[in-house]
């Protein structure tokens, strides 16, 4: 008597290139939406430098292109958990006060951008800001965020922020 307690091959093998076909819709849709949550990073830190730029402007009544000066000075630590490259891309050139002004004076070497230091498949991933329509009042700033959260060969993700607080996306990096 034949005993018939199994898989056949052809069962085994229908099994196999369903789970094939189910990866290969899975991993890209995957691998969109890490980069989908790593574009949070642009947006919470151009909303940290647009409150930093705000209050300098409440207390001088100007903004400065100096992230130092406003409050905005990510330690190494933190550098090193971001992706983006953040900086200012329009601003009244303020790099401090003399006088009565009552604007701190000296500004910290190249202080108007921070580059991030997080890496994805061991290659560094930002990049800085090329946004060339990044608009700002006179009065105003622009401030800048950008990487390539998809992986090093990938698009370059923009976000920029302005003294009204519009936040822009200017090209998506997935």
């Amino acid at each position: 008597m034949k005993n018939n307690n199994g898989f056949t091959l052809i069962e085994l093998l229908v099994v196999v290139a369903i789970i094939g076909i189910l990866s290969a819709v899975a991993v890209p849709n995957y691998q969109k939406y890490q980069a989908k949550a790593r574009s949070s990073e642009a947006k919470v830190t151009l909303g940290s430098v647009y409150s930093a730029m705000a209050a300098f402007n409440a207390e001088y009544g100007t903004y400065s292109n100096c992230l130092a000066f406003m409050g905005f000075e990510p330690s190494e630590k933190e550098l090193g958990n971001m992706y983006y490259h953040t900086n200012v891309t329009q601003s009244p050139t303020v790099q401090g006060g003399s006088g009565d002004s009552g604007i701190p004076s000296g500004c910290v070497a190249n202080t108007t951008g921070y580059k991030g230091l997080k890496k994805l498949a061991g290659q560094e991933v930002s990049v800085a800001p090329t946004v060339s329509n990044c608009a700002a009042e006179t009065t105003g700033f622009c401030a800048a965020s950008a990487a390539k959260i998809s992986g090093p060969d990938g698009k370059t993700d923009e976000w920029t922020i302005n003294e009204i607080k519009k936040l822009d996306h200017h090209s998506a990096g997935w």
